[in-house]
Parts: C-alpha cells; sequence; structure tokens
C-alpha cells in the first residue's frame, strides 16, 4: 500500500510539473512565431526592393505563419500525450486500490 501511494505521489508530482511546462510553452511560442516572421519579413523586403508592392513579404509572412503554426501544434500534441499518459497512470493507480467501505 505504501508503495503504490509513493508511486501515486511521484505521478503526481510529475503531472504538476508538466503542467508547469506549459508556461515554458508560452515562451517558446512567442520564439516560434517571431522568429520566422522576422526572418520572413527581412527577406520578403530584400527581394521586394526595386520593386513596386510587397508581394514576397506577404508570401513570405504566410508561409512563416503556416509553418509556426505546424510547430505549436506538434509539440501541443507531444506535451498532451504526454499528460495525458500520466493521467491514465493515476487513474489505473487509483483504480487498483482498494475501495474504502463506508457504515
Amino acid at each position: 500500500m505504501e508503495d503504490i501511494d509513493k508511486k501515486l505521489t511521484d505521478l503526481r508530482k510529475k503531472r504538476d510539473a508538466l503542467m508547469t511546462g506549459f508556461f515554458k510553452l508560452g515562451l517558446q511560442i512567442a520564439l516560434i512565431f517571431g522568429i520566422p516572421a522576422g526572418i520572413a519579413a527581412v527577406a520578403g523586403t530584400q527581394l521586394d526592393k526595386g520593386r513596386e508592392g510587397s508581394l514576397f513579404t506577404f508570401i513570405f509572412l504566410g508561409c512563416a505563419f503556416l509553418l509556426s503554426w505546424v510547430i505549436v501544434i506538434r509539440i501541443y500534441q507531444k506535451q498532451s500525450s504526454k499528460i495525458e499518459s500520466v493521467e491514465n497512470e493515476i487513474r489505473d493507480i487509483k483504480a487498483s486500490l482498494p475501495k474504502k467501505e463506508e457504515d
């Protein structure tokens, strides 16, 4: 019983650590959108020099935006699956614990 309680406590700590990782993810998302957008803006501006309009800038910014969203979705899916597996382990351990009898 004590072994199960220890494992359950460890899993809860792991879950909490993963949840805290979402705050770090916020900073990563800012960088994931900022860096490609900056590169796209500079590259597009350079290619649009001497031309009327800003066709390349818009195309590059659009591609940077799509790429950023693909990266964010992949990171979210990975983090989400880690949390789900920990939650499943917690649920399995709780299900294996003997039920408390009520009077």
